[in-house]
């Protein structure tokens, strides 16, 4: 069950605290795993902390073709109808 995507924190927030990484230095162009040093494990909390916060469901394709947190961030929006 999701709570309102107003009411959860946002893809940056989750990503630092999955990765423990201060927030102010995650840059829409960072790679998850080359910048951010988020590994498979890390990646699979935060796509289950998506799910539960955002509802939106991430499949293994779609997966492998997101590298930066902007990527994951515009397809998130995207699936909320474009408000991350």
């Amino acid at each position: 069950m999701s709570i309102s995507a107003a009411d959860s924190p946002s893809i940056r927030t989750l990503i630092a605290q999955v990765g423990s990484i201060a927030e102010v230095d995650i840059r829409t162009q960072d790679r998850l795993s080359e910048d951010l040093r988020i590994d498979s494990l890390d990646m699979a909390a935060l796509l289950l902390d998506i799910e539960q916060f955002y509802g939106v469901v991430v499949d293994g394709p779609t997966v492998q073709l997101i590298s930066t947190v902007g990527q994951l961030e515009a397809l998130v929006g995207k699936s909320l109808g474009g408000r991350p």
